[in-house]
């Protein structure tokens, strides 16, 4: 999420010139992408990303974006069940201390007195948030 919100917001913003203003206006996308991309102002390491892209749209008469300008290697369904993949550790990542520590400070009796009930809720509620976050973050790369 963190390269997607940095790495690729010049792409959001590109994307964001929608058909219906090429349609409204009867001008290729590439030109409304130009007006609003000054060169100066897109970082060096994106330029030639932006190059490539604006060559795409180009060659190709109504060119909106590939699945592989985010995407990349492979079908969406591959990517998808890719990031579901990798997800899941970097949740676990997340949720693991979010779930356990308040549990060894402020439920400590609780795990005196039963420590497998204590223990299998706080794992069960840290799969529940895993899933949660896992699948936001496959739905939200699917859906670009």
């Amino acid at each position: 999420v963190v390269f997607v919100s940095f790495g690729l917001s010049w792409l959001f913003e590109a994307v964001s010139v929608s058909y219906s203003i090429q349609k409204m206006t009867d001008r290729p996308a590439t030109e409304h992408v130009k007006e609003r991309f000054d060169p100066y102002v897109i970082p060096e390491r994106f330029q030639k990303q932006v190059q490539a892209y604006l060559e795409k749209a180009k060659t190709k008469p109504n060119y909106f974006c590939d699945c592989s300008d985010f995407h990349p290697g492979g079908s969406c369904w591959k990517f998808s069940l890719r990031r579901i993949y990798t997800g899941i550790p970097g949740a676990l990542k997340v949720y693991i201390p979010i779930h356990f520590i308040p549990m060894l400070i402020f439920r400590r009796k609780q795990l005196l007195k039963d420590p497998l009930h204590t223990i299998g809720h706080t794992a069960y509620s840290t799969v529940k948030s895993t899933i949660f976050l896992t699948s936001f973050m496959t739905q939200f790369m699917a859906s670009l």
